[in-house]
């Protein structure tokens, strides 16, 4: 018998858990591996996030393409695409600092026409997120109590996102509450950061593939 048949949506199960296995295992060399080659691997625009991003953008690609109905797929295209222009560092390589920042809206280093475009891209982001939300939220949770395996795909990659943000600024955050971290600690954090940064359009991309072979059965 096949290890993964193709009329049977219940194989990406095990296509998930080797993507976790690959991340767990990226993360251990990463964290037995030299500082260059580490630095090089995990640098801004490095191979991990250039992945990351060519990742999103294949994901949304294949939505615009596949998806029958534009009111549904944009929404889930445009939020890729944010991911994608993120990864590329795109909140901050073209203003005074991030946009992803409170202060840049507070602070009057910043310009009135800078602040504008940086809330509009934050207003799209957050009706992108409402959108899927009001749109597949409730199937999402149905499919999820059925054991649908697509559901569990956007639950992996729901989990990296959650566990990466938690992870983004680690060392910061925690001295912010008077906690201070090894610089170790605080490059282990990143290490795992950026790993899971890559597995989310992995995972959305096997969901995606899910979805369209298999429809809501595989969902």
């Amino acid at each position: 018998m096949p290890i993964f048949p193709a009329n049977d949506p219940k194989s990406y199960f095990r296509l998930y858990t080797l993507v976790w296995l690959f991340l767990v295992l990226l993360i251990a060399g990463l964290m037995i591996a030299g500082v260059g080659s580490k630095d090089y691997l995990l640098s801004e625009s490095g191979p991990i996030e250039t992945l990351s991003a060519i990742g999103y953008l294949l994901c949304a690609a294949v939505i615009i393409r596949l998806a029958g109905d534009w009111s549904g797929r944009w929404p889930a295209a445009g939020l890729l695409m944010l991911f994608a222009l993120r990864e590329m560092d795109f909140h901050n390589r073209f203003t005074t600092m991030s946009l992803s920042k409170s202060r840049f809206y507070l602070s009057p280093e910043v310009g009135m026409t800078e602040k504008l475009i940086g809330g509009a891209v934050i207003a799209l982001f957050l009706y992108c997120i409402y959108r899927l939300f009001r749109l597949e939220g409730r199937t999402w949770l149905v499919d999820l109590k059925r054991g649908r395996a697509c559901a569990y795909g956007v639950l992996s990659a729901l989990t990296c996102i959650v566990v990466a943000k938690s992870l983004d600024g680690f060392a910061r955050k925690l001295a912010d509450i008077g906690i201070l971290v090894s610089s170790q600690a605080s490059s282990y954090a990143s290490t795992f950061e950026e790993v899971l940064e890559l597995g989310i359009p992995i995972m959305i991309g096997l969901s995606i593939a899910c979805y369209y072979r298999h429809g809501r059965n595989g969902a």
